[in-house]
């Protein structure tokens, strides 16, 4: 009979002691590492298009003609200008102003007329504004690298600076003998500076949180060049220098932005 209850509380024993080694294993068991889910990013980008026109018309190099304010016939063959110091004007707080803001749009270089606005921080945004031209602090700095290199042609030199915008072509209208216009606007200084801020309300704010971000198209019309003050390719043929000329075709195309879209898109 003792032989059995020794037996008993043996076996007991070594099931407590089976229990015991269970329980330590589990508590030394590696806990699951926690799921770690990335906030979303608090600064996203917009991407902003320029495309251009004349009139209603989406302009073609130097196989379609167009008609002017002058009721005068042309085609185009160059088409470029400056965007700088790009803004988003926020809602309501702090508006994004873009860093090292130059851009150079070049009609028949699609790439050139497309570019993204990075680290842009969260919030709704109600407006673009941007100059077309480049700033006079740029225009004396000597040598420059990318959309304000002198090899792109929009330079003349550090007394009188950038092209601030580019227009040529072809016109019977036009007193040269080649039958060609040139329009080369710049000057930063005093009566002469062709520099011009342009302000487009967007229809809707676009949002710029969480997933989403916004997608801006501006219309550019260079028929604008020739009014409202009247530009005429048979009286204002050439302009390569600053001047009154210049000024004029400066005051014109400062109104030839508009919105096409202000969306925001889900990334």
């Amino acid at each position: 009979m003792s032989y059995n209850i020794m037996q008993t509380n043996n076996y007991r024993s070594v099931l407590m002691g089976l229990a015991a080694l269970g329980l330590l294993a589990s508590g030394c068991r590696k806990k699951d590492d926690p799921v770690i889910v990335d906030p979303p990013p608090t600064q996203k980008e917009v991407h902003i298009n320029f495309v251009n026109f004349a009139g209603n018309d989406s302009l073609k190099l130097n196989t379609t003609t167009y008609t002017n304010s002058a009721n005068e016939q042309f085609t185009v063959s160059i088409f470029n200008y400056y965007i700088s110091n790009v803004r988003l004007i926020a809602a309501t707080g702090n508006d994004y102003v873009e860093k090292e803001s130059y851009h150079l749009v070049k009609e028949g270089i699609n790439g050139s007329r497309h570019f993204h606005l990075e680290d842009v921080p969260q919030g709704d945004y109600k407006a673009i504004s941007f100059v077309i031209g480049v700033d006079s602090a740029k225009n004396v700095s000597g040598a420059q690298a990318g959309a304000l290199d002198a090899s792109n042609g929009m330079f003349w030199d550090w007394n009188t600076g950038y092209i601030m915008a580019k227009m040529e072509g072809s016109s019977n209208a036009s007193t040269t003998s080649t039958k060609t216009f040139k329009y080369h606007t710049g000057g930063f200084k005093g009566e002469n500076n062709v520099l011009r801020t342009v302000q487009l309300d967007f229809p809707v704010p676009i949002s710029v949180k969480g997933e989403m971000s916004g997608d801006v198209a501006i219309k550019a019309d260079l028929l604008k060049w020739f009014g409202p003050e009247t530009i005429s390719i048979a009286t204002v043929n050439t302009v390569m220098m600053p001047g009154a000329d210049a000024v004029k075709l400066a005051n014109n195309y400062s109104k030839m932005f508009s919105i096409i879209k202000a969306t925001t898109t889900n990334e």
